[in-house]
């Protein structure tokens, strides 16, 4: 499993391959030490997060979202260049070709493992989380920002 972090002393973007023991991460930028939360990874499954030690996580794509905005944007160019070239079949094909290229690319692509307080990124693992829950990204905005959670927000 791939964990992609934030260090929480230097704040610079780390990457370190998780093996199922449970040794400390070190940040490549300030060689602090971040002890990784015991029992995190149980038979190579995430149980909670290792870096802030939540157990709350989602899953999202793991799909660079500059390659789908490149692969759209190149559609709609190529496709106005051929109609302002009276070439109307080959613009439908292209805008017809683009989406389904975009969809392709989107299905191919794995899924990763998302950190709501911390916003690690875990890659390749076999999590069974569920997709966003907006209620949970706003509890942990909070309490990340202000260092206490509304409770009238969450009813």
């Amino acid at each position: 499993m791939i964990l992609t972090f934030d260090c929480p002393h230097c704040h610079s973007m780390n990457r370190s391959n998780l093996v199922g023991s449970d040794e400390a991460i070190c940040c490549s930028a300030c060689s602090q030490t971040i002890e990784r939360k015991r029992g995190s990874i149980q038979d190579s499954r995430l149980v909670w997060c290792v870096v802030c030690g939540t157990e709350d996580m989602y899953i999202q794509k793991d799909f660079p979202h500059r390659l789908g905005l490149t692969v759209v944007g190149l559609g709609i160019v190529l496709s106005s260049v051929a109609w302002w070239r009276y070439k109307y079949p080959l613009a439908l094909g292209i805008l017809v070709a683009t989406p389904a290229l975009d969809f392709l690319l989107y299905y191919v692509v794995g899924d990763a493992t998302i950190c709501y307080r911390c916003l690690a990124q875990y890659r390749a693992n076999t999590s069974n989380r569920n997709p966003t829950n907006l209620q949970l990204v706003s509890r942990n905005s909070c309490s990340a920002l202000f260092g206490f959670m509304p409770s009238s927000s969450l009813g």
